[in-house]
C-alpha cells in the first residue's frame, strides 16, 4: 500500500507536515483507511505518547481517511523530541486486512552537538560468480548534521565479513555531500562460491561521522553468491 518515503530534515521550533496516501489495485481510494503505525529512533522504539506533551507531538488519527495529514511539531528535548534519525511507519487498511506497513525517516538536528549518523537497512544481494553490483551508500547514509559545517560528513568502512569474501571494496568521494566511500562494489569471481549451489556472506557497514570524537552507526545485510 505504501510508497518508502524520503529523508528529512527539521530543525528545533519548526513543522513538519507528512501527507500519506494508499493505493489498492482492487479498492477505491476513498475506501481505504490510514492510521500510524509507531516510531522508533535509531531502530529503537521510542515513547511516542511523550510526543503528545508540551508543544512536541505527532498528531494522527487511528482508520483515518485517506489520504491523512500527519503533523508533527519539533520542539528539541532531551526526553520528548531528542535529536538523531526517527523512523515513523504507517499502514492501510481495505476493509478486509492491513497492508504491508512503510515509513518515512525523519532526522531531528541539534545543532549544539555532534548526532549519530545513521544507515537504513540495506535490501539483500544475490548475484552469480562474474557479475557486479554497486551500491551508492549515501542512499542509505543520514547524519543529522548535514546541513552543519563538516560534522556531517560521513565515512564508511567495511567493519566486517563473514565467512571472508574478497570481492567487495568501498571507495570514492561523492562530490554533493563529500562524504567518503560511498560506492560499494560487490563483484563475485569464479570459485568464490565454493563450488556449492550458493553462498551466504554477512556484511557490517559502519557509517562515521566527522565529530570529535566521532560517532558512529552499523548497519548488517546479506549477499547470495551463486557459481
Amino acid at each position: 500500500y505504501w510508497v518508502e518515503g524520503v529523508a528529512r530534515n527539521i530543525t528545533p521550533l519548526s513543522n513538519l507536515l507528512l501527507t500519506v496516501t494508499a493505493t489498492d489495485p482492487d479498492t477505491a481510494v476513498g475506501l481505504l483507511m490510514t492510521s500510524y503505525s509507531g516510531i522508533t529512533l535509531y531502530d529503537q522504539p521510542f515513547n511516542d505518547s511523550l510526543l503528545n506533551q508540551d508543544t512536541s507531538r505527532l498528531i494522527w488519527t487511528q482508520d483515518g481517511p485517506n489520504p491523512q495529514a500527519f503533523n508533527l511539531t519539533a520542539k528539541l528535548n532531551s526526553t520528548n523530541l531528542p535529536s538523531g534519525v526517527y523512523k515513523a511507519t504507517f499502514f492501510a487498511n481495505d476493509g478486509f486486512s492491513n497492508g504491508a506497513p512503510s515509513g518515512v525517516y525523519i532526522s531531528v538536528d541539534d545543532a549544539g552537538i555532534n548526532d549519530r549518523p545513521y544507515i537504513k537497512p540495506i535490501p539483500a544481494v544475490s548475484l552469480s560468480e562474474g557479475d557486479q553490483t554497486i551500491i551508492n551508500l549515501d542512499n542509505f547514509g543520514i547524519d543529522p548534521d548535514r546541513n552543519t559545517s563538516t560534522l556531517g560528513m560521513i565515512t564508511y568502512s567495511i567493519v566486517s565479513v563473514t565467512p571472508n569474501f574478497s570481492g567487495i571494496q568501498v571507495c570514492g568521494l561523492n562530490p554533493l555531500t563529500n562524504n567518503q566511500n560511498y560506492t560499494l562494489t560487490i563483484a563475485p569471481v569464479s570459485g568464490d562460491a565454493n563450488g556449492t549451489a550458493s553462498k551466504n556472506v554477512t556484511v557490517t557497514i559502519r557509517a562515521t561521522d566527522s565529530g570529535n570524537p566521532a560517532l558512529s552507526f552499523d548497519r548488517t545485510f546479506n549477499i547470495t553468491i551463486f557459481p
